[in-house]
């Protein structure tokens, strides 16, 4: 299936486990109205590879994707049925780079990368807009999808949590959203919207409580979710995708419900978070306090 979104969609295969052998074309990094903006200027693939060099492939991947805006053609030959996606990239700016006359838009991403090739690209102006100013580019991505997957869309809501689980497995309250993050949720929360309401696609909720990890495998984050978060959209996902059941909206809601339930359970310290406590076990074993590791796998058992 193809992938289209932020970290979220990524990691709800990776740390869910794919275990039903799904063949992932994940695309990351490039804004949806970038892509089907005016193109006129091509990078040259010697560039990207000099700037690129021992870097890893999947940000010079999606960079030269973003660059040459290439990834229609790449979806247009992928094999995949279904896409699914989040509208979290479009929170970020897009950069409107003007080639001595020539525009061009980017994906605010990768920026100190993309700011190299630029250099090398010669004179040019940059600054930095609002995905809503690219309203016409949207909906042209919004009926590509439509006419390219019809009804197999599968959209991932996601939004910044203000708790989060700490290094001892407690939840932590003390973060508070910036004025700049607010903004920005705003603009992926309208993009969800008009892209729900345009294809009609299959819609898997944010739990309204859910937590952030401190000991994701990417670090923190508000967007670095708690293991049941992914194991609760992965689910979803193949219910959808198996497309058995007469109701899936309805049995969307009540999964939904289920890991609601489940996060609240967490929150209030009834139970533990799967991921987060077998990090803490596993730490405690590399720092050789083998009892604490043992009081904590009872516990969590």
């Amino acid at each position: 299936m193809d992938v289209w979104g932020c970290c979220v969609s990524r990691d709800t295969f990776n740390i869910a486990n794919n275990d039903l052998g799904f063949d992932i074309n994940y695309i990351s990094a490039c804004s949806f109205p970038v892509q089907f903006s005016i193109h006129s200027k091509s990078i040259p693939q010697e560039i990207i590879d000099e700037v690129f060099e021992g870097k890893p492939n999947s940000f010079k991947k999606w960079c030269t994707y973003d660059l040459n805006k290439s990834i229609v053609d790449l979806l247009d030959h992928s094999e995949s049925e279904w896409l699914i996606v989040d509208m979290r990239i479009t929170h970020s700016p897009i950069l409107k780079v003007d080639f001595n006359g020539v525009i061009e838009y980017y994906t605010d991403d990768l920026f100190d990368e993309k700011k190299d090739i630029f250099d090398k690209m010669g004179p040019y102006t940059l600054t930095r807009i609002s995905s809503e100013e690219l309203e016409n580019e949207f909906e042209k991505f919004t009926e590509y999808c439509k006419k390219r997957y019809g009804k197999n869309i599968i959209l991932i809501e996601t939004f910044e949590s203000i708790c989060a689980l700490d290094y001892e497995g407690k939840l932590d309250r003390t973060y508070r959203l910036t004025s700049n993050e607010e903004e920005r949720y705003a603009i992926s929360s309208k993009m969800n919207y008009r892209f729900l309401k345009k294809t009609g696609c299959h819609y898997i909720k944010c739990p309204l409580n859910v937590i952030s990890d401190s000991i994701h495998k990417w670090g923190f984050s508000p967007v670095h979710y708690i293991s049941e978060y992914y194991k609760y959209v992965f689910e979803c996902i193949t219910h959808i995708i198996d497309g058995a059941s007469d109701s899936i909206s309805f049995d969307l809601d009540v999964m939904y419900a289920e890991c609601v339930s489940k996060i609240a359970l967490i929150r209030k310290g009834d139970i533990l978070s799967s991921r987060n406590t077998l990090m803490r076990i596993e730490e405690y074993v590399k720092e050789e306090k083998f009892d604490e590791a043992q009081k904590l796998l009872v516990e969590y058992s």
